[in-house]
C-alpha cells in the first residue's frame, strides 16, 4: 500500500462520524482516534496516542464508587480472550476534563478485535456512544 492511499484512510478513520479508539491489545495503548472520540472526550491527539487507555481515562479518585476502569478491563480481556467483539451495558465512566476537574458521563461501549491472518488480535477497537443526555 502507497503512502498516500495509507494518509487517505488515516484521514477518513480521523473523519469517521463515530468515538472510535484504535488500541493495541495487550498494553491498551491508544495508536489512533477518530476527531469525534477526541471531541467528546475533551482531548487531544498529540495528548492521548501512545499513551495507555487508562493512563488516559482514569477512574476519578475521589469518587469510592467509581468502577468504569475495572469494568472497561473485564471487556478488554474478554475481546483477548475470546476473539470476538463484547457489547457492554451503560457505564457511568466520568471524563477528566482539561481544567483537571471529572464531569460525570455515561458511555455504551463496544470493544471489537481486528485480527491479522493467522487469527491473532492485531488491535482492539474501541467504540464508545456517549448517552449521557438520554440517562
Amino acid at each position: 500500500m502507497s503512502q498516500a492511499t495509507l494518509q487517505q484512510y488515516r484521514r477518513l478513520f480521523k473523519a469517521s462520524p463515530g468515538k472510535f479508539l484504535v488500541l493495541r491489545p495487550h498494553s491498551f495503548e491508544i495508536v489512533a482516534a477518530t476527531d469525534d472520540y477526541l471531541k467528546a472526550t475533551m482531548t487531544r491527539e498529540k495528548d492521548i496516542v501512545g499513551k495507555t487507555l487508562f493512563e488516559v481515562f482514569p477512574d476519578n479518585p475521589e469518587d469510592q464508587q467509581a468502577d468504569g476502569v475495572q469494568n472497561l478491563l473485564a471487556s478488554l480481556q474478554r475481546v483477548q480472550s475470546l476473539k470476538i467483539p463484547d457489547v457492554m451495558g451503560v457505564q457511568r465512566y466520568p471524563i477528566r476534563r482539561p481544567d483537571g476537574l471529572f464531569e460525570d458521563r455515561f458511555w455504551s461501549p463496544v470493544n471489537s478485535p481486528v485480527l491479522d491472518e493467522a487469527g491473532d488480535i492485531e488491535f482492539i477497537i474501541h467504540r464508545a456512544e456517549d448517552v449521557t443526555a438520554l440517562v
